[in-house]
């Protein structure tokens, strides 16, 4: 792109314009270098030139051609099979996968925290829902009440909002084990899946997943879920 003459610039001007060209091109320069351009002076002419560094454009084919290697090692590593079961899992409400582990602050303002082995070998969390709590408390009692100290297993359960909060801390009898009011968004949202199917979630360290119990259905006992937590 031709910016103009130098004889054009003297007849203007009527003096010696090779020092404003000198200052014109420092300028141009300093301000269309980062976009890889440069201002060239020639003989009664100033060019605008564009550049092409050939480190950019080994480093443009490098990264291509390793993008391509890189993905299609990944579409080798990682099957079809695989990838649409993630698929699969991010969509049905039955999946286990979200909840990792327990912790919170409970309804009387204590933080629970993770308790790892070997004093706890299995974690046992669910839901307590506010329009039935009478009933949800009484059931985890009873599990609470067949389990021996040495047991190795954690009830933690998990308020479905303010009116089961309030509930339990207004309580005259503890529940026997730590409720939690705030707890993590990821574990709290995969525990509200868990409890639309009427299931609660064991949790055990050398399990790469958690597992879904049914307890909210008719027929089903607190020894039904002390025998899952034992296994």
């Amino acid at each position: 792109m031709e910016l103009g003459t130098g004889e054009q610039l003297s007849a203007a001007r009527g003096r010696d314009t090779r020092p404003f060209r000198t200052g014109l091109t420092l300028v141009l320069n300093l301000c269309l270098g980062a976009a890889g351009f440069r201002v060239g002076v020639v003989p009664g002419k100033v060019r605008l030139v564009r550049i092409v560094h050939a480190e950019t454009l080994i480093g443009v084919v490098l990264t291509c051609v390793l993008g391509y290697y890189g993905w299609s090692l990944v579409k080798t590593i990682w099957p079809s099979d695989q990838r649409s079961g993630m698929a699969r899992s991010s969509s049905d409400p039955s999946a286990t996968l979200g909840f990792r582990v327990e912790g919170g602050v409970a309804v009387n303002g204590d933080l629970v925290f993770h308790v790892p082995p070997p004093r706890i070998k299995t974690t046992v969390v669910f839901m307590l829902r506010g329009a039935s709590l009478r009933a949800d408390v009484a059931f985890w009692r009873g599990v609470r009440s067949r389990l021996s100290n040495d047991a190795g297993v954690r009830l933690v359960g998990y308020c479905d909002g303010d009116a089961c909060a309030n509930l339990v801390r207004g309580a005259a009898q503890s529940t026997g084990f730590p409720v939690i009011a705030f707890g993590e968004i990821v574990n709290s949202e995969s525990l509200i899946n868990a409890d639309t199917q009427g299931k609660c979630i064991l949790l055990r360290e050398e399990w790469r997943e958690p597992k879904h119990v049914v307890w909210r259905a008719a027929g089903n006992t607190p020894q039904s879920v002390v025998t899952e937590a034992l296994q």
